[in-house]
């Protein structure tokens, strides 16, 4: 076949070089056969006749461009077909060769010319021709010396280039090599199988020291080479991308494992020249949100897409080889080894009229002169071929612009030595440090440097500023990070590379001590005696109650479940829920992490814990109990010990709640000044209720009530001895948990109001029937709770708020049991006219009017039908506008619906717990449909709705028609039931949430406000970009999560959940400077129209606020009637208006 074109004419070659002994023969005639048909192509393209006598054809090169051959891009034209010329080439697998006739194709459409210096890689090929006539020993495996290509590594275009040429030029000798590619790349799907099949073999990074294996692999594909030819390998040493150009200090873990095979080696340093690069945007964009981006298919597939569509032009590729390098022992010193192999590629690096235009737009200063500076300074230049690369465009951004620069930027570096070392150093970090140049008279190069110096100062100067507007904030102990948010932000015209290099150069001051704790947490094992801890080892007391045992302490939820960090075998990092308890457990959520990642700008370093979960063991300060208060408390529960405890660790959960402020205080062990009830009484009759209120009023003590302390309003915070000395009992309701009766026909159950509403529902639910309610919390909630803060549940569309389920309440006040109409005997009434409300005065009363002990609640039958749907709009106007009709919708809207906005919508999505390829291409399917298909311009923008149907099938089945035509109203589109589903199942996994990135360094709340449909959307967005103004003024690190959700809609407005997440680390008093920005948001919501509170309740947490919602005379209105209700103050919780 390749003989083919010459099997009809006659050729003569000649040559008066004499041939040498190691001439291989078989190269050479493929060298003259090649030539030949280059010859009788570009003859054919000058219109020369190859048969006319009379002329002797011939082809004119540039003189200094002699030893470089075209093998791809646009000016490249092949005789045969591409696939032919595929086929045809006298090496390769078939898979070398499918993936040569891609390339072929690609490079035609992206580049002008792929060069090579010929002569170059010719030095390479001597080498190893010389050394293989020689003797080297016994090992067949080494009879040949080993070829070992470098390339630099600078775009994912690199893997395939070398091989392409190797390829392409076959006459060469250069085999078809194997190359060493980050382990990341075998997962790949598809990618990763066909790079295999290439010759890809994969390596296991960023250890610090060999790897056995690697040798192993090594020593395994030289022995499949037989001794019959060289082992070829294509090895990356700066390991990664260099995201600018500049030169990577380089790996030598794959050198010290390929010496260790034994053997000869060539190293051939190659430098690969770009004009300008297929993934050069993407690149200069993580190197400003200083995040890598993981190795996917997806930008693949967006690559591929441009170049169909004729958007991607990089220009020229220019290949060249360095002088080859002789290893011959593993003694070699291999850091300078590496060192003088990235020397010999930057000595080849060339530059176009496309790099010095970067240059003068980056500098200001004209691009003539920096030709001609880099002229004087010996610069090669790309091989000129016809027109210049002015068809290439400069990128707007700035820093992508700088980046292009950085091509020739090192010819410079030498000048600035002394003046600018670390400058030097971060831009020639592979030089020795004898590298000196001194400043010449050159005016043009004088320039330059002047240029250059005045914005390296520049960017210095900006970081100064920054570090000191931090220090003066009380930020002692900075990260990179957080001094590059701020320092980027402060001049614009400074380009953002240039000023994170500067604060790589400043000094950065890591942590070694937890700074909120003073439990060390690095990896290392502290010193104890350098240790002041506030953990002091106790004798616990054996806990006999259950709800103690499987809740958590200090965090959110039961023991045996949470979310942590794992790692898959091939060093992949995910989120897992550990347990069985939700659907979620044990599946991997791998995008979780990407996801805080980009909303944050911040790294989430899973591998340091911030601030680590409580400790078992806490000491505080001993009750005020004497041992014979106890015993009077005894005789009042019939001297059951079991259900009286002093124990450190419940009295602090008894007199906390679930606000982030109090899981800071608990984790970070700073209780210093807190203070906590001194007992924790367990009733289990209203009768022992009674005793207890009419014990504490003898004695002088308080009663907290507590149910399932999951409140986030400080509601069961303990006042200060400042505020109230009286010895502190903390009733837990827990054991009064039963169901007193159900009454079918009236649909009413009586139930004790120490239950949790998922011990209710389920006992419930075993008898056909359910109560409506359900809140968020409800795992843990009891019902005494929930009317005592006036909650709201998640479906108050179909069954009411708590005060619609509420029929009849008993509650024990200062004097006595206190209860309305018969008692509630054996129902309730529907609506009674007998004066005011026992209902209405307890619901909200937060503890302080007395203890609930039991109510009458409104109970349904189980629903029919129980279906889910999910629908997703363009913009948080248009699924307000929706959820509002929703609301029109009156009695037959649905049992529940929630409109979650981009930020929340992404969040559930990273928690999709489907991890195969084909479930991610699906997923990412779906991203991009319902993104046309809502004709919005960015996934970033799309906002969710999910709903909830209960009912009969005939209800349910109006309500899905409804929906349907609000959607096609609105624009949106139908998500399925599926989503829907998993929405509302994540309600109570997600809860999780925040105590797992608290311990990685992120503090986030919620909290809730109603709001009328008029002032909705100003009030969400005013309320988020207040936030974020006052994150920004505090020059806190990363950017704030803000988010926000509608969870009930009314006929007047909507409750919306804000989420605020922030990043604290080295903050100094993060709860605290979290806490400032809540409150003030909860001022700007006020502001703006909104409710102090939908269903959390007052507490203490917002008690500030009161005055500025209800007149004075209704404030002294609800004192005195706590007065009355207990003139002695034995409910002293203080919550609300005191």
């Amino acid at each position: 076949v390749l003989f083919y074109r010459f099997t009809n004419s006659t050729f003569y070659f000649e040559s008066d070089i004499v041939a040498p002994n190691d001439l291989n023969v078989e190269r050479y005639m493929y060298s003259c056969i090649n030539a030949a048909e280059n010859f009788l192509f570009s003859s054919k393209q000058k219109g020369i006749n190859c048969k006319d006598k009379n002329r002797h054809p011939c082809f004119k090169i540039n003189k200094s461009s002699s030893s470089f051959m075209i093998i791809g891009g646009g000016s490249h034209k092949l005789l045969s077909s591409d696939l032919w010329w595929a086929l045809t080439q006298p090496i390769g697998s078939l898979t070398i060769r499918l993936i040569a006739w891609v390339s072929v194709k690609v490079l035609r459409m992206i580049c002008t010319d792929f060069t090579v210096d010929i002569a170059s890689f010719s030095d390479a090929v001597r080498a190893v021709d010389h050394l293989s006539s020689t003797d080297s020993g016994s090992d067949v495996c080494d009879r040949y010396p080993h070829l070992i290509l470098a390339p630099t590594h600078r775009s994912f275009l690199d893997f395939i280039l070398i091989t392409f040429f190797s390829f392409s030029c076959p006459e060469l000798g250069i085999q078809i090599p194997y190359i060493a590619a980050a382990e990341e790349f075998e997962r790949l799907p598809i990618l990763g199988s066909i790079a295999k099949a290439a010759g890809a073999f994969f390596v296991k990074r960023g250890t610090g020291v060999p790897d056995p294996n690697l040798t192993t692999k090594i020593r395994t594909l030289k022995a499949r080479q037989n001794g019959n030819t060289p082992f070829c390998v294509e090895v990356f040493l700066e390991g990664t991308r260099s995201r600018d150009r500049r030169f990577l200090k380089a790996k030598t873990g794959f050198l010290k494992c390929l010496c260790n095979t034994g053997g000869r080696h060539i190293i051939c340093p190659i430098t690969i020249n770009y004009e300008a690069m297929p993934d050069q945007t993407s690149l200069t964009r993580e190197i400003i949100e200083h995040s890598v981006s993981g190795l996917s298919v997806a930008p693949l597939l967006i690559w591929i897409w441009k170049i169909w569509a004729g958007k991607e032009n990089i220009g020229r590729i220019h290949l060249c080889a360095s002088k080859p390098l002789l290893i011959e022992t593993a003694s070699t010193e291999f850091s300078l080894l590496a060192k003088h192999i990235q020397i010999l590629q930057k000595q080849n690096i060339h530059v176009s009229q496309y790099h010095i235009r970067a240059g003068a737009k980056a500098l200001n200063i004209n691009a003539s002169l920096i030709s001609r500076a880099l002229h004087s300074l010996g610069c090669k230049f790309f091989p000129k071929r016809g027109k210049d690369d002015l068809h290439l465009s400069l990128p707007k951004c700035t820093n992508e612009v700088w980046t292009i620069f950085f091509q020739c930027i090192h010819h410079f570096a030498p000048f600035i030595v002394e003046t600018h070392p670390k400058w030097f150093t971060w831009l020639c970090a592979c030089n020795h440090i004898n590298v000196k140049a001194k400043i010449c008279g050159d005016t043009d190069i004088n320039t330059v440097i002047s240029s250059l110096t005045k914005s390296f100062d520049s960017a210095e100067k900006v970081v100064r500023d920054t570090i000191s507007e931090l220090h003066s904030q009380n930020y002692s102990a900075l990260t990179f990070e957080h001094i590059s948010q701020y320092a980027t932000k402060k001049d614009k015209q400074i380009p953002t590379i240039l000023v994170k290099a500067a604060v790589s150069m400043a000094s950065t001051i890591w942590m070694v001590q937890n700074p909120y704790t003073n439990r060390y947490v690095s990896s290392s094992k502290p010193d104890p005696k350098n240790m002041s801890l506030n953990i002091q080892p106790v004798k616990q007391q054996p806990r006999i109650r259950k709800f103690e045992e499987i809740e958590n302490f200090g965090s959110w939820g039961f023991k045996d479940s949470g979310f942590v960090v794992k790692r898959k075998a091939d060093g992949e990092a995910f989120v897992t829920m550990k347990g069985n308890r939700y659907e979620i457990c044990g599946k991997q959520m791998t995008g979780l992490i990407p996801f805080l990642e980009e909303e944050t700008r911040l790294k989430f370093d899973f591998r340091r814990v911030i601030l680590p979960q409580a400790p078992e063991c806490i000491q505080i300060d001993p009750g005020t109990f004497t041992p014979e208060d106890k015993v009077k408390i005894l005789q009042v529960i019939q001297y059951d010990k079991d259900r009286l405890t002093s124990e450190d660790l419940c009295r602090i959960r008894h007199g906390s709640g679930h606000s982030q402020e109090e899981m800071f205080m608990i984790r970070s062990g700073n209780l210093t000044g807190v203070r906590f009830p001194d007992v924790v009484v367990y009733p289990k009759e209203e009768l022992e209720i009674e005793n207890l209120v009419y014990l504490a009023s003898k004695e002088g003590w308080c009663i907290i009530p507590f149910g399932g302390g999951t409140n986030v309003s400080h509601a069961t915070r303990c006042p200060s001895k400042e505020i109230d000395i009286r010895p502190i009992i903390s009733l837990d309701m827990r054991l009064m948990n039963k169901i007193i009766f159900i009454n079918e026909e009236n649909c009413t159950a009586h139930v004790q109001a120490g239950i949790t509403g998922s011990d209710l529902l389920l006992s419930l639910r075993n008898r056909g029937y359910t109560f409506g309610h359900e809140p968020d919390s409800m795992e843990f909630s009891t019902l005494g709770g929930w009317i005592a803060t006036k909650s709201s549940g998640m479906k108050q569309n179909k069954y009411g708020n708590i005060e619609d389920i509420i029929k009849g309440i008993r509650a024990v006040s200062t004097n006595g049991m206190m209860w309305q109409n018969k008692n509630s005997e054996n129902s309730a009434f529907g609506r009674v006219s007998t004066g005011i409300d026992l209902c209405a005065l307890m619901l909200g009363s937060e503890g302080s009017f007395g203890i609930i002990t039991s109510a009458v609640i409104k109970i349904w039958p189980l629903p029919e039908v129980k279906e889910y749907e999910s629908i997703v709009l363009q913009s948080i106007d248009d699924g307000l506008h929706f959820v509002r009709d929703i609301a029109k919708m009156g009695k037959i809207k649905p049992a529940s619906v929630r409109l979650l906005d981009n930020k929340q919508f992404r969040l559930g999505r990273s928690m999709s717990t489907s991890s195969s390829f084909l479930a991610s291409v699906k997923n990412k399917f779906k991203a991009l449909l319902l993104q046309k298909s809502t004709n919005s311009g960015s996934f970033h923008a799309l906002v969710c709705c999910t709903i909830c149907f209960e009912g009969t099938e005939s209800e349910t089945k109006l309500q899905k028609e409804q929906i349907k035509c609000l959607a096609s109203k609105h624009g949106g589109v139908l998500a399925g039931a599926q989503v829907g589903e998993s929405g509302y199942r994540l309600t109570f996994s997600i809860a999780y949430l925040r105590d797992f990135v608290m311990s990685h360094g992120y503090l986030a709340e919620s909290f809730e406000t109603f709001c009328n449909w008029s002032n909705i959307t100003s009030l969400i967005y005013g309320t988020m970009d207040f936030i974020k103004k006052e994150h920004h003024r505090k020059l806190l690190p990363g950017v704030p999560i803000i988010s926000f959700r509608v969870t009930q809609i009314y006929d007047e407005g909507a409750c919306i959940y804000f989420y605020f997440c922030m990043n604290f680390t080295n903050i100094p008093n993060p709860s605290r400077t979290f806490s400032e920005i809540e409150l003030a948001a909860r001022n700007t919501i006020l502001l703006l129209g909104g409710s102090l509170s939908h269903h959390h309740g007052i507490g203490k947490l917002r008690a500030q606020f009161l005055g500025n919602v209800n007149s004075k005379p209704f404030n002294k209105f609800l004192k005195d009637l706590k007065n009355s209700f207990d003139p002695e103050n034995i409910f002293a919780v203080r919550n609300g208006v005191n």
